[in-house]
């Protein structure tokens, strides 16, 4: 399929109880945009997928270069959210199109397995933006987001 995307959301105060707390995905040849998407106040229990997954590449055995069907991902914000998952989960944009002004303030993840997965055998983020207040930290494969102790 093609097209999708969507903008401008946002959910405040959840208790979730499902398999992942926030997640938001997209791939090479959707071509859709993702833009202004915020998660506060999410507390989510016993997840028994990932706390946090904001992926472009939700197919990763997809060709690397698909310019014509690039998807946008950019000015995601989650705040003020406590997670106790599985796993801690991913941010993986693209070497093309980098997950843009991402934002996570406040957030405390407690998981099984408490690290940042990737999705590819090197780990690289290609996202931009800031973590403040952020519990697992992002590892150094992120160095673009800036990381803020207040």
């Amino acid at each position: 399929g093609g097209g999708g995307g969507g903008g401008g959301a946002t959910t405040d105060d959840d208790v979730v109880h499902n398999a992942n707390g926030v997640r938001v995905k997209t791939d090479r040849g959707r071509g859709a945009s993702v833009t202004n998407v915020t998660f506060a106040h999410v507390h989510a229990r016993a997840l028994t997928g990932a706390a946090i997954d904001i992926t472009m590449r939700y197919h990763a055995d997809k060709p690397l270069a698909d310019a014509a069907h690039t998807p946008r991902v950019e000015r995601v914000r989650v705040l003020h959210s406590r997670f106790d998952a599985r796993t801690v989960g991913q941010l993986v944009g693209l070497p093309e199109s980098w997950l843009r002004d991402v934002l996570l303030d406040n957030v405390t993840i407690v998981a099984r397995a408490a690290h940042w997965h990737f999705t590819t055998a090197r780990p690289a983020c290609y996202v931009s933006g800031v973590a403040r207040r952020l519990v697992p930290p992002l590892p150094d494969a992120c160095s673009d987001v800036r990381v803020v102790d207040e």
